[in-house]
Order: C-alpha cells, then structure tokens, then sequence
C-alpha cells in the first residue's frame, strides 16, 4: 500500500473529510524506524492549516488526511513515493525514506457546500430545506470564526 493505517489512536466521530475541504491537523512525522521526530507541528504549538487535495502539501500528508474524521488521531506509514521521493532531504531525511505520520484531524470546514450554494440560482436557493440552509450557516459561522482568530494573531 502506499500510505497504509498503522494505528488508531483515538476514534473520530461524523463524516470523512470531503475533497476541497480547509482542515486543520495536528502531524508528527518520522522517518521509519527513527525515535526523533522529523517535523512537528506540536513542537510549534501551531496547528497546520491547509486545502484537502490542492497539490501544496505533503502527498503522504493529504491522502492520510482524507481518510479521517473530525478528532480522529491515527497512525500511517507512507512510501517514498508520496514523501521526499527517491532522492530525500539528506541529511535529515535519507533516499526511498518512508515516513510514519501520526495525524489529529482538529476540524474541517467542507468549502464545497458554500460553493455550490454561492452558484446556484435565486429560484433554486428557495428549494434548498430548513436542514441544509442550517447546515450552510453552521459552515460559514465556523469559517467566520477562524478568520477571525486568525486576524487577532
């Protein structure tokens, strides 16, 4: 396999995170067999913020996350192939080095549902029921809400 379960922590709860979804995750990696991290966004105290499936993250990275559900913390190891590749980040990280990447999903805001509403037409707006307008709203609010923070920082 080329990113493969090792562990679950702790179980998520809802939905698995859909493509094009913000999440915010919390990662250490390890080259395999290594007792020293190689990067960790809990040594920063800085959770890490990124687009599911936009290409500018760690392929390893995005294809556990996809997997996941909110609060979930698990375990996987990755092929070269989806990390540094056959080459590496020497000295740090060796040729065809795998990685094990222990994830938390923090949260996810699903962008595709504010999308496709902002696209659809006045008309079709008015069918959408109570639990889906709801819905969007829960969305927008959390989004609100960490844009805000963000400022403040």
């Amino acid at each position: 396999a080329v990113v493969s379960t090792q562990s679950t922590g702790k179980p998520g709860c809802g939905l698995i995170v859909p493509p094009g979804a913000w999440v915010r995750v919390h990662y250490t990696m390890f080259v395999k067999d290594c007792d020293e991290p190689m990067d960790s966004t809990r040594f920063k105290d800085r959770p890490y913020d990124f687009i599911l499936n936009d290409g500018l993250v760690l392929p390893a990275l995005a294809l556990s996350v996809a997997t996941m559900k909110k609060n979930e913390v698990a375990r996987f190891l990755a092929s070269h192939h989806y990390c540094y590749g056959e080459m590496g980040v020497p000295p740090r990280i060796p040729k065809r080095a795998r990685l094990l990447i222990e994830v938390e999903l923090l949260r996810f805001i699903d962008e595709n549902e504010v999308s496709k509403y902002e696209s659809m037409a006045p008309e079709d707006r008015r069918d959408i029921p109570t639990s889906g307008i709801l819905k969007l709203v829960s969305i927008l609010r959390e989004k609100r809400n960490e844009e805000n923070k963000k400022k403040k920082k």
